[in-house]
C-alpha cells in the first residue's frame, strides 16, 4: 500500500506541474520524483536475477617483498572483504554491515526501503539479496547499480570490493585461459615452424662450398655465398675483368675464374 500510494503521489504531482503548463517541470521535488520512479523501474529488473563478488584476497599495504604487504587474513573482521548490510538503513555505521571475503553469488529477492523514510527519494531503494553461503544482506540501489557497472567497463577480471558482474567471473576466467592458451599454443607453433625453417636453412647452407680461388661464377653461385647483391664488370683489350659485391666482402673474377676474395 505505501509502495502504491507513493506511485501514485507522485503521478499526481507531476500531473499537476503539466496541468499547470510545465512539460518539463524543472522542479526539485518533481526531478526527485521522476529519479525515484525510474530507479523503480530499474530496480524491478533485478529480482529474481543471480550476480557473482570476487572480494579481494590480498591487502596491499606496500610493494611484493615489502614487509608491510601481507596476505589477507580471512579470520580478521578488519581485513578486506565485500560488504553487505545487515538491515536496509540509510547512513549506517560499520557495525550495520558483514563482509564477505570468498567469491560467491547471489540473489536478488525483493526491493525495500529504510522505514524511516518510506519512499520519498531516490537513495532510499535497497536490495535484498540471498547468498549463496545462506547469508542474507541488503545492498543500497544506487551502490549495486554502480558496482555493476565497473565491472561491464573493465576488460579484464579482477578481485575486488567494488565490482558487482551480472555473469560467473569463473566462466569468464575460464574463457579467457582457454583464450590465452590457445594464442599461446598459436604462437609456439608459429615460433616452432620459423626455428625449423632457419635450421634448414642453416643445413641447407652448410651443405654448400665456401669460394675458392679458381671457382667459376656458377660455382659460386652454388656456394654458400651465393648470388652478389651488386657486380662491376670492366672490359679491356687484354681481358675481361667483373666484381661480385657481397654484404660480407667481395669476390674478383678474371677470365671467368675467381681470382681473390675479399672477405
Amino acid at each position: 500500500m505505501q509502495k502504491l500510494f507513493f506511485t501514485l503521489l507522485v503521478g499526481c504531482h507531476i500531473a499537476i506541474c503539466l496541468a499547470a503548463g510545465e512539460p518539463e517541470c524543472t522542479h526539485s521535488n518533481c526531478e526527485g520524483e521522476r529519479r525515484a520512479l525510474q530507479a523503480e523501474a530499474r530496480g524491478q529488473t533485478y529480482i529474481q536475477k543471480q550476480y557473482w563478488i570476487r572480494p579481494e584476497q590480498e591487502r596491499s599495504l606496500g610493494a611484493p617483498g615489502d614487509s608491510r604487504h601481507s596476505v589477507l587474513d580471512k579470520s580478521d573482521p578488519l581485513s578486506p572483504g565485500f560488504k553487505f548490510l545487515v538491515e536496509p538503513r540509510i547512513a549506517l555505521g560499520t557495525g550495520r554491515m558483514f563482509s564477505v571475503k570468498e567469491p560467491l553469488s547471489f540473489v536478488v529477492t525483493a526491493i525495500v526501503v529504510d522505514p524511516r523514510f518510506g519512499y520519498a527519494f531516490e537513495e532510499n531503494r535497497f536490495l535484498k539479496v540471498a547468498l549463496s553461503n545462506g547469508q542474507i544482506g541488503f545492498l543500497a540501489q544506487d551502490d549495486f547499480e554502480r558496482k555493476l557497472e565497473r565491472s561491464r567497463d573493465e576488460n579484464f577480471l579482477i578481485d575486488s570490493n567494488s565490482h558487482i558482474y551480472a555473469t560467473d567471473p569463473a566462466i569468464k576466467m575460464r574463457e579467457a585461459r582457454a583464450k590465452a592458451a590457445k594464442a599461446n599454443a598459436n604462437a609456439a607453433a608459429k615460433r616452432k615452424q620459423y626455428d625449423d625453417e632457419k635450421a634448414r636453412e642453416r643445413a641447407l647452407l652448410v651443405a654448400k662450398p665456401v669460394p675458392k680461388i679458381g671457382m667459376t661464377p656458377q660455382e659460386v653461385l652454388a656456394s654458400q655465398w651465393g648470388p652478389p647483391k651488386d657486380s662491376i664488370r670492366t672490359q679491356t683489350e687484354r681481358q675481361t675483368s667483373e666484381v661480385w659485391i657481397y654484404s660480407r666482402g667481395r669476390i674478383h673474377f678474371a677470365q671467368g675464374r675467381v681470382t681473390m676474395i675479399q672477405d
